[in-house]
């Protein structure tokens, strides 16, 4: 979970002339959406959670809303990611690589298993042939 420095929520009711609250520790996490978290005090003495999930279908009005902001600093932190993005992508080539031939091996053996005893020699060639071939792209 990522700390957002420069971020703060604030609390008032809203037919309220002022914020009361306002809430310094603002954190980030991202899976499928981006998702914004903080407490704000609660009825009862309680602490109440409250999160904010972005989707990506909505990362484009949030890029242009950050320009909006401040132009400046949004395209240099995105051109600072972009950058980094482009450096780490032949390793997330090879992690989707490997999976796929994990997975076609994965077919492979499934096939070979599935027959009937005396009926699998094609598909026995195969499994041993993709094994080979994985086998040979590992070692490289």
């Amino acid at each position: 979970m990522t700390v957002l420095t420069d971020s703060q929520a604030r609390r008032g009711g809203a037919t309220a002339s002022r914020w009361y609250e306002t809430v310094d520790t603002v954190s980030l996490t991202a899976t499928t959406a981006i998702r914004i978290k903080f407490n704000i005090a609660g009825n009862n003495s309680g602490t109440t959670e409250v999160e904010v999930d972005i989707g990506p279908n909505d990362f484009p009005t949030l890029l242009e809303t950050m320009c909006i902001v401040n132009r400046q600093a949004a395209m240099g932190a995105m051109s600072v990611e972009l950058a980094r993005q482009i450096q780490t992508q032949p390793e997330r080539d090879a992690k989707i690589a490997k999976a796929a031939r994990l997975k076609l091996g994965e077919l492979a053996d499934q096939k070979y298993y599935a027959k009937p005893a005396g009926d699998d020699e094609h598909e026995r060639i195969v499994m041993v042939g993709v094994e080979a071939l994985n086998k040979e792209i590992d070692d490289n």
